[in-house]
């Protein structure tokens, strides 16, 4: 190689590396945040688990709510009903 293609090698070659280190960097930050967004990936799972957990919970109580807690509610209101009635008609069996 002559003295002047030396030269504009040399050139390019100055101009090269630091963009090879700036690459490098870029390349271990990329590899930072793919990490960091396993990471989340991972949390956003297990929060998704734990809403549909939560939904099957709530599925159930409402359930539960509309199988046992109405019939109580319905039976308790009958009842009332009932004394409703009675008492309605206790001024009448007290005048006789």
């Amino acid at each position: 190689m002559d003295n002047k293609n030396l030269e504009l090698f040399q050139a390019i070659q100055s101009i090269i590396d630091p963009l090879k280190d700036d690459m490098q960097s870029m390349k271990d930050d990329m590899q930072d945040m793919k990490n960091d967004m396993q990471v989340v990936k991972e949390r956003l799972t297990n929060v998704e688990n734990d809403l549909s957990d939560v939904k099957e919970e709530v599925r159930r109580t409402n359930i539960t709510i509309e199988n046992e807690i109405r019939k109580n509610i319905q039976i308790l209101v009958e009842g009332h009903q009932g004394l409703k009635d009675r008492l309605w008609h206790l001024p009448d069996e007290v005048d006789k």
